[in-house]
């Protein structure tokens, strides 16, 4: 899984890397401050757990992420076998 991390004002945040409206990757996005736009225009809060702001219906995936004396770490999902 692709994981997108974003730092805003020395706060870690991460997300899966697919927009909600498009599905592109987000890393081929802009960060201004703590919004994240999409470049199909799309944009979201990364503060407030990628909150879209163009309708409720479209949000970033969040993932838990944790930092520590070993460094960063963030928890991914484990796919569920079919």
């Amino acid at each position: 899984m692709a994981v997108l991390v974003c730092a805003v004002r020395g706060t870690l945040y991460a997300y899966r890397d697919a927009c909600a409206s498009c599905g592109s990757p987000m890393g081929a996005g802009r960060l201004d401050r703590e919004v994240l736009t999409c470049p199909c225009g799309a944009r979201y809060d990364v503060c407030r757990a990628g909150a879209g702001l163009d309708g409720p219906a479209a949000h970033l995936d969040p993932l838990p992420l944790l930092t520590d004396s070993q460094g960063v770490r963030v928890a991914v999902p484990v796919a569920v076998p079919s």
